[in-house]
C-alpha cells in the first residue's frame, strides 16, 4: 500500500513538474501567478491546475486539428475507400473459401487480397504522417 502511495505522489510530482516545463506560459508568469495565490492565503497549487488544464486544452485544440485536417484529405478519403474495397473483397473471398473447403487459390486470392489491404493501410499511414508533418 505504502509502496503505491509514494509511487502514486511521485508520478503527480512528475507529471506536474513536467506539465510546468511544457506550459504554454512563460515560468516567470507562471511563477507570478503561484506567488500571487500564496501571497492571498492560497497555496498555489490554483496555478498549477490553471496552468495544466491550459495545456490540456492547447493539446486536445491541437489533436482536434490533426484528426480534422487528416480526416479531410483526398489521401484519406481515398486510402479509407480502398480499405473498405479490399475488406468487403477478403470477406467474399473468405466465405468462397470456407464454402469450397478452402482451395490452394482461393487461399492465394485471401492472401493477395490481404496483402494489398496492409500495403494500402500502410500508404494511408505514411501519407496521414507526411501530411500532418506540413
Amino acid at each position: 500500500m505504502f509502496k503505491g502511495l509514494k509511487a502514486l505522489v511521485a508520478g503527480l510530482l512528475a507529471g506536474v513538474g513536467l506539465g510546468i516545463l511544457f506550459s504554454p506560459k512563460k515560468g516567470k508568469d507562471i511563477r507570478g501567478d503561484i506567488k500571487d495565490e500564496v501571497d492571498e492565503g492560497g497555496t498555489g497549487l490554483g496555478a498549477v491546475k490553471d496552468t495544466l488544464v491550459g495545456m490540456g486544452k492547447d493539446i486536445g485544440d491541437t489533436c482536434k486539428e490533426c484528426y480534422e485536417e487528416v480526416s479531410d484529405s483526398d489521401e484519406y478519403k481515398k486510402g479509407k475507400k480502398k480499405l473498405g474495397k479490399y475488406a468487403k473483397k477478403a470477406k467474399k473471398d473468405a466465405m468462397k473459401a470456407y464454402k469450397s473447403h478452402v482451395s490452394a487459390g482461393t487461399r492465394k486470392k485471401i492472401k493477395n487480397t490481404a496483402k494489398k489491404a496492409e500495403k494500402t493501410a500502410k500508404k494511408v499511414i505514411s501519407d496521414a504522417k507526411r501530411k500532418l508533418k506540413k
